[in-house]
């Protein structure tokens, strides 16, 4: 999780939607993105719990694989969270 790629990719999609959030959707953006992340690990690890039926798969463990990132990743923002926070906080002030 590199603070410059959050950066970045917070301002340009606040750029883009910011002005048409609402203050709670803004207040709410980091747990938005954790959420979506674990979401998405939840669905890696449903497939391959059941037979890998919707992500196509290229080796046996391959979803429970994307599923160990997803969470990886969900760690990582987690642990970085008071920095993504004020990254998030000065990209809505600007």
């Amino acid at each position: 999780m590199r603070d410059e790629y959050y950066e970045a990719l917070m301002k340009g999609y606040l750029s883009e939607v910011g002005s048409t959030l609402t203050e709670t959707e803004k207040q709410h953006l980091f747990y938005a993105g954790k959420f979506m992340i674990y979401m998405q690990g939840i669905r890696f690890l449903t497939d391959y719990l059941n037979g890998d039926v919707y992500y196509p798969i290229k080796y046996p463990e391959h979803n429970y694989n994307r599923a160990k990132n997803q969470f990886t990743l969900l760690e990582a923002l987690i642990n970085k969270e008071p920095r993504l926070q004020a990254i998030i906080d000065k990209c809505l002030a600007s």
